[in-house]
């Protein structure tokens, strides 16, 4: 009692340390500056509050709190020499981001300016924005003070790969050891700990989305707390784990809605995991876990359920009620499950899968054969594994009826795929007598992650056979763009041409030429778009923009600038094509005015409208498009008709 109460008696006063800390902070600040820094660093303190109690009181947790000197030196040598080479490879870096390289970092950006009206105003738009938006303020929010102390590109980065890659590994790994040493405990476990580590912290499509400048990796730190929670022992125990479960299970849908198809993965693996662990357990203790876990499933329902009911329950209409496999159809590439599977093998690496189901039957012949003492332990290396790895099958599934995989959501399958391999693994390695043997075991792991990262990362070329093995080479190349100068010289000349009125229509869309850059090239300094800006990028999800007919600049290329196949973006083909021709309908009515040189080489020309768009050049785009896209006419045919509508309107005023 005594010793509780003197921990008790340290925490206090650390607390009460911390908040004395954060007063005279706050304090030394101006009134508008503190109530900024408060509701900045209220989103990622917020958000690592959930992860806590989510993770709070589990087997991974504390195999992370309790880690020894030796592991722990380990642990932090290897994170800053990871630290080190990411720092090295960023600087290698010199480009404009565009697109989803800096959506996030643009509207983390904004949102810190916006801070100031505060924190009723900060609620109510991020709340807006996730029931209105693709790209809400929610996971803003959270990376608003990183940002605030790193606004660069590069320094966001950066600090993500710190307070989420990391932590992620982190656990991760505590999950791995705590699964994978419950049959045998090696004397030494911490050789288990740092390979674990290195497995998931050097994943090359773990770190990818992260060196594009995506912050899916917020929302991963998240999903995983969930994975480590639900399959942890303790769980039909924890009373009020339940409710943060849920309040998690919200969180991660809400940050970034395609996670739900993680989601999706996780309620089966968790299904399969406890349907099995029940069957092992013993036959007087059935019953009541039975019960305990529906009572827990019943509160992560309610709690998860609440929020998207009450708050939230437009983005709960748009997520169910919109036509995303017709909207994202153009970025279906691999036709067949087969070539997607295969897809998969080839991102992942083949060793993973065979090390993994080797694994499984390994313990399988040797709990068939050897009488082991903790069968329920023993039995559950084998559930855990092939639940992960059905967890990991039916989120694909689900995930490619809408489209395939892009770089942020192999997330999906990911930490599946990890368990699936990893916890077999080491529990087979663990059941070795040899020592050696036990130990050389994990710095192969450790240097096979590093020869993965560095092929993944397009740093080392290696044969084909071990690209099929570690995963896909090149995943993440430096982007080092040579136009950055000739980018700046164009969207200046355009703000300046716009300073008096006027819209700006980009005919482009490729990852050198597209209307992003009006809102990302005079990053951070100028934050929002330098002009009014328009487009339609992709055919089946964007359709035809009618405000290309009122905007006085158009932005061309040659040669055109695509990011997709040309039957998935007929609408850049064509004006781009119509405005640059002088004797077309539409060509009549514009003059170039200026161009550029961009990397291609491609050469950029500004054409500004000299004549109104007539009726008749609109119905004849209109017959144009319908010969490919007659079966949407919510995109193109009724589009075009409401804007001769509009004009016919106009014209009647007058």
């Amino acid at each position: 009692m005594k010793m509780i109460a003197g921990k008790l008696a340290v925490d206090n006063r650390a607390s009460l340390a911390l908040l004395t800390l954060v007063g005279v902070v706050v304090s030394m600040m101006s009134f508008h500056e503190g109530r900024f820094v408060v509701l900045s660093i209220s989103g990622i303190a917020g958000f690592y509050f959930i992860v806590y109690l989510i993770v709070r009181n589990t087997r991974a947790l504390k195999v992370v709190a309790e880690l020894q000197f030796r592991e722990l030196f380990s642990i932090i040598a290897l994170t800053f020499a990871f630290l080190i080479f990411a720092g090295i490879y960023l600087s290698r870096y010199n480009f404009i981001p565009i697109w989803d390289y800096a959506n996030y970092w643009n509207n983390t950006l904004g949102f810190n300016h916006s801070l100031q009206n505060g924190a009723v105003d900060t609620f109510r738009q991020v709340v807006y924005s996730v029931n209105y938006s693709d790209y809400n303020l929610l996971l803003s929010w959270i990376m608003s003070f990183p940002v605030y102390i790193f606004p660069s590109w590069k320094g966001a980065v950066f600090i993500e790969l710190c307070i989420a890659a990391v932590p992620t590994a982190l656990l991760m790994a505590g999950f791995i050891v705590s699964k994978s040493t419950q049959l045998s405990m090696p004397e030494d476990s911490s050789g288990v700990f740092i390979a674990s580590y290195a497995v998931s912290l050097l994943a090359s499509s773990f770190l990818a989305p992260i060196f594009l400048g995506y912050y899916d990796a917020i929302p991963a730190v998240l999903f995983v707390a969930l994975l480590v929670a639900l399959m942890d022992g303790n769980f039909p125990k924890r009373h009020f784990g339940a409710v943060s479960v849920g309040l998690g299970l919200c969180g991660v849908f809400l940050l970034r809605r395609w996670f739900i198809f993680g989601v999706i993965g996780l309620v089966l693996c968790c299904l399969i995991y406890w349907v099995g662990v029940i069957a092992i357990s013993a036959s007087g203790s059935r019953i009541a876990l039975f019960k305990s876990l529906c009572f827990r499933v019943a509160t992560m329902a309610i709690v998860f359920a609440l929020p998207l009911v009450s708050i939230f329950r437009p983005f709960v209409f748009r997520s169910t009620g919109g036509q995303y496999s017709q909207s994202y159809s153009a970025w279906t590439v691999y036709d067949s499950y087969f070539e997607k599977a295969l897809n998969v093998v080839n991102r992942i690496g083949l060793l993973w899968f065979i090390v993994g189901l080797i694994s499984i039957v390994i313990l399988v012949v040797v709990y068939s054969r050897v009488s082991v003492v903790n069968k329920s332990s023993f039995s559950e290396l084998v559930i855990l594994p092939v639940a992960a790895f059905l967890g990991a099958v039916l989120a694909s599934v689900v995930f490619w009826h809408v489209q395939d995989f892009g770089e942020q959501h192999w997330y999906v399958i990911l930490f599946f795929v990890e368990i699936f391999s990893m916890v077999p693994f080491f529990a087979c390695a663990n059941l070795l007598k040899n020592g050696v043997a036990r130990t050389v075991i994990n710095p192969i792991v450790v240097a096979l992650s590093i020869v993965s990262l560095l092929q993944g990362f397009s740093i080392v070329s290696a044969p084909s056979q071990i690209s099929l093995l570690l995963g896909k080479q090149g995943i993440v190349r430096p982007i080092r763009q040579h136009d950055v100068t000739e980018k700046h010289e164009l969207i200046t000349y355009l703000r300046q041409q716009t300073m008096n009125g006027g819209t700006v229509y980009f005919a482009a869309a490729s990852a050198n030429l597209n209307y992003s850059l009006a809102d990302t090239t005079l990053l951070p300094d100028v934050v929002g778009s330098a002009f009014p800006v328009i487009a339609a990028d992709v055919d089946s999800r964007d359709g035809f923009n009618t405000g290309f007919f009122d905007a006085r600049f158009v932005v061309t290329s040659t040669p055109v600038s695509l990011h997709m196949n040309e039957e998935n973006e007929r609408v850049v083909v064509a004006l781009n094509s119509l405005v640059q021709d002088s004797s077309s309908f539409l060509g009549r009515h514009y003059i170039e005015r200026k161009s550029f040189q961009f990397d291609g080489p491609v050469e950029v020309h500004v054409y500004e409208k000299v004549s109104p768009i007539e009726v008749e050049d609109v119905r004849t785009l209109k017959d144009y498009f319908n010969k490919w896209y007659s079966d949407s006419p919510d995109l193109f045919a009724n589009r075009f008709d409401d804007y001769v509508n509009h004009m016919k309107q106009d014209e009647s005023v007058e």
